[in-house]
């Protein structure tokens, strides 16, 4: 009986055992191809498109890879003869484009140069060879070479509309601006309303000058106002003399010298300063 369990627990033991070591070898597995993913993740990545938003065409050279590129070099296999390029007036196609003789010496990560390609000239009765093919070779800061290999078929622009290539920054870098002049032109409107509304002319020089200023500021006359405040009139019916908002802040002298008689009352007599106060016969 002894024998038997013994027996039994080795064989539970061994089968443990083995299954232990198949999940530790796919743990293993799995785990290197996470750290290989990682890294091709953080390698360069470079490519190659074009754009079309307007009739010129664009090339797009981009590194969409988490480190920078180096030493990118590009090599036409196939070119088109469908792109009159701005470069070679005699042969049509992008072999003779400066980038692709040159090449880019470093390439930082998310950075997207463009460059002017030439003409897509697609509406043709004579066949032409539409497919662009081109190798790019670059390294990563080690050192280590990579290369792509890019077909693209230059007949899917054909019908393409030029806004599917347009920017959504631009666009709403577009908006803004326009909302700005808009702004500012309704502020130059208001502001000619408040000029027109709320100013006149210096008798003296003709200039412009607020309605109420008593002095002109482009020729320092003093200006005469119209309709001058009866302080008389306003100390008997309110009980205060009304003074002007533009001489509030007046020094004493200023106020003695003011041709507007000042007129003071005490709380408990309610009589003017400047005359004798009534005596009570009765007293």
């Amino acid at each position: 009986m002894i024998t038997a369990v013994s027996i039994i627990s080795t064989i539970v033991v061994a089968v443990a055992t083995v299954v232990l070591v198949v999940l530790t070898g796919k743990y293993v597995r799995l785990t290197k191809a996470m750290v290989d993913e990682m890294k091709e993740a953080g390698e360069p990545d470079v490519n190659v498109d074009f754009e079309l938003p307007e009739r010129m065409l664009r090339l797009v050279i981009g590194n969409s890879g988490r480190s920078p590129a180096k030493n990118v070099r590009f090599e036409v296999v196939s070119d088109v003869d469908c792109i009159r390029s701005i470069y070679s007036k005699d042969k049509p196609g992008l072999a003779r484009l400066p980038v692709f003789e040159t090449g880019v010496s470093y390439l930082s990560p998310g950075r997207i140069l463009k460059f002017w390609a030439g003409c897509l000239e697609l509406k043709k009765e004579m066949p032409l060879n539409k497919i662009f093919r081109i190798l790019v070779r670059y390294e990563n800061d080690i050192g280590k070479l990579f290369e792509r290999d890019i077909a693209i078929d230059m007949s899917q622009y054909e019908n393409v509309l030029y806004e599917s290539f347009k920017d959504n920054n631009v666009t709403v870098a577009e908006a803004i601006k326009d909302a700005e002049r808009s702004r500012k032109s309704n502020e130059n409107r208001g502001g000619l309303f408040s000029r027109i509304f709320t100013s006149s002319f210096c008798p003296v020089c003709g200039e412009n000058v607020k309605t109420f200023a008593r002095k002109c500021p482009h020729c320092g006359e003093w200006i005469k106002q119209e309709h001058q405040p009866n302080a008389a009139h306003d100390v008997e019916s309110t009980g205060a003399p009304s003074l002007p908002i533009d001489n509030l802040p007046m020094s004493k002298k200023d106020m003695n010298d003011s041709a507007i008689p000042l007129v003071e009352f005490t709380p408990e007599t309610k009589t003017r300063r400047d005359e004798p106060a009534k005596v009570d016969k009765k007293t």
